[in-house]
């Protein structure tokens, strides 16, 4: 629905007979989760070398965007809120 931006699907019945609409603003809605996001982005990204030498590897840009954003505005798109990164390796 999303990649064709379709807004609503009709619900046909065994008739083949409209029954019903499905909106995407309700099918949407992302269901808020008051639970914390731990996020494990601390390690050392051996296999993605050299790229990860002087960069850490979750803010390697993807897209044109660093992967960690990639993963929250995903987990955002799920209901959560709050995120807690552990971090080690280029932490500063």
């Amino acid at each position: 629905m999303i990649a064709n931006k379709i807004q609503q699907i009709p619900v046909v019945g065994e008739d083949r007979q409209v029954v019903g609409l499905h909106l995407w603003d309700q099918i949407a809605t992302p269901f808020v989760r008051p639970n914390l996001m731990v996020i494990m982005a601390g390690g050392i990204g051996t296999r993605l070398r050299p790229h990860t030498e002087k960069c850490p590897k979750p803010l390697l840009p993807i897209a044109g965007k660093p992967m960690l954003e990639h993963i929250i505005e995903r987990a955002k798109q799920e209901g959560f809120n709050t995120f807690l990164l552990a971090i080690h390796y280029l932490g500063q």
